[in-house]
Order: structure tokens, then sequence, then C-alpha cells
């Protein structure tokens, strides 16, 4: 998905029969070694997160790489540092329930295929999120709902950290395991005195407890509609619980 020059909003291409919004592994770098999927797809060269479309006008991958989470400079194929388009993988995540990508808010899956988006048919754009901090595994065994060998992580996806999808959705919550789909964000590591950084759709960030960020702020909705299938919970439902915003999924640096 990328953004033109009015702020429009178009998925990306994907492979043949593979989902719009993302495309399984295995993945591998320009390096010939097994990677994450957070940049690239399987092809090698067709973008698997907007991260690698908002990369020209960065102009720098380290740019996706937070200073204290540091995901996304080592992966376990290879020693040394190096940056998300080798690894794969990044440290930050973004919203495609009602942002990017987008979900059916009828029954909570993923629309295919992707429909626009634009900055001013949000609602509320300085209440959806856009953009957001994540963690997970830098071992690309993790990745596409495999873990790796030995990992003993209890999330199959860990791996899989940039999505904020119907995936993440459906697995995560304050009455999900600590280890499960929430340490893509509820029960991410390294967070900065217990805060995750959020961009929001209006442009403006900021620091917050996780616990007090509801799924009105990933789907854009904010009224009581019926729950959806999904997660039957109201808009103004938090998306995790305080015990949480100090707990994490894994000690083990990213």
């Amino acid at each position: 998905m990328y953004a033109d020059d009015n702020n429009e909003y178009f998925p990306s291409p994907g492979p043949p029969n593979q989902p719009v919004w993302w495309s399984p592994g295995p993945f591998k770098n320009s390096l010939g070694f097994t990677c994450g999927g957070e940049w690239f797809a399987s092809d090698g060269k067709t973008p698997n997160t907007p991260a690698p479309m908002i990369e020209a006008y960065l102009n720098s991958p380290l740019a996706w790489v937070c200073p204290k989470r540091k995901r996304g400079l080592t992966y376990t194929s290879a020693h040394g540092t190096f940056n998300p388009t080798i690894t794969g993988f990044l440290s930050y995540g973004f919203n495609e329930l009602g942002c990017f990508c987008l979900a059916d808010a009828a029954n909570g899956t993923m629309q295919t295929p992707t429909p626009r988006f634009k900055a001013s048919s949000a609602s509320r754009p300085s209440q959806l999120v856009c953009v957001t901090e994540v963690s997970g595994s830098n071992n690309p065994g993790d990745c596409n709902g495999n873990p790796g060998p030995g990992s003993g992580n209890a999330d199959t996806f860990c791996g899989d950290a940039a999505w904020l999808d119907a995936v993440w959705e459906s697995n995560t919550g304050p009455n999900q395991p600590v280890d499960s789909e929430n340490g893509r964000l509820q029960t991410a590591w390294g967070k900065h005195n217990n805060m995750v950084n959020v961009l929001y759709v209006d442009g403006h960030n900021e620091s917050t407890l996780v616990s007090r960020l509801t799924w009105g702020f990933f789907w854009g909705v904010y009224g009581n509609p019926p729950g959806w299938p999904s997660i039957p919970v109201g808009w103004n439902s938090s998306i995790s619980k305080p015990a949480y915003d100090s707990q994490v999924w894994s000690s083990q640096r990213e």
C-alpha cells in the first residue's frame, strides 16, 4: 500500500492467488539468507508492508528501527548489524483494521481486494491509529505462523509483528495470554516507561499506555454498533489491561 500526493492510499500488488495485504514466506533477502517478511514479499521485490514504499520519502531504512528496541538491526540468519532491507524485520507496525488495508467489520476478516483509503474519510483522524511501535521475534523461523525449532513461543506468529490485522485482533486482548498475539503491541518488549509511541492519521504522535487504547482507535468506529463477531466488545473497550502495561511477551532482545 502506498500514498500518493493527494494522501490517498492504494493497495500494493500481491503475488497471484495471494491476499493483497501480505504474502506468506519463505522470505529471502538480497544476500540469499532467510529473513523476515516485513519488508519484501517472498519474491524479494514486492513490498509486503507499507514500510518499503514509504522508504522512498525517508531515504533511510533505519527510520524503521526503534533506538531502544532495535528490532530490524539483526536476525538469526547471520551475525552482524544490518537494517530492515536485509533482516526483513521492523520496530513499527501498521493498523490494518481501519487504516492500511482495512478489515471487514462485518466478519472480522481482511477485505480482498484492498479498498483505497483517504485520510479525509476518517471521521476522527486524530483518534485513528496509523503506525505504532511493535515487538516480535527476529528469527525468520517464527514468521508466517511457523515457530522456529526450539523457539518455545506460544505465539506461532511472533515473527510477524508489523501486521496489526484481523489475525492479531482475533487472538489478542485482555483475556489472552501475555505471550499470545499480545506480544505485538499490548505486551511488547522495550516499552518506554511502559508506554509506546503511536502515530495517528492526522499526523500527530504521542506516547501512551496500551491499556488506554480502545478498539475504536483501530477500527475508526466511535459509537455502539453491534459487537464484531471476531471480538464481541464495544468500541470503547480497551485492547489490553493495566496489568499488561508492564509485562512483556519475551525477555529476549529483539
